[in-house]
């Protein structure tokens, strides 16, 4: 659960969807910026890194082969 104040973009209590977590390379991340699908926000502090990383280490709904990535580069 991340709450308001963590993140200037959080304006209500939220939950990180890890279900729909995708795994893409940086330029379709280019890609999908330069088109206008996604905006960039301000970035995460280092705890809220954390306290996402931490539920996806624990998320049972997550698919393994996201989590085989994270564990693979020492993330969880």
């Amino acid at each position: 659960m991340l709450r308001p104040g963590e993140h200037p973009f959080i304006k209500h209590e939220t939950v990180v969807n890890y279900r729909d977590a995708r795994c893409v390379v940086l330029e379709q991340l280019r890609s999908l910026h330069a088109n206008g699908d996604i905006h960039l926000r301000e970035s995460v502090s280092p705890q809220i890194m954390e306290k996402i990383l931490a539920g996806a280490s624990v998320c049972r709904t997550m698919k393994l082969r996201l989590k085989h990535i994270l564990r693979q580069q020492r993330l969880i």
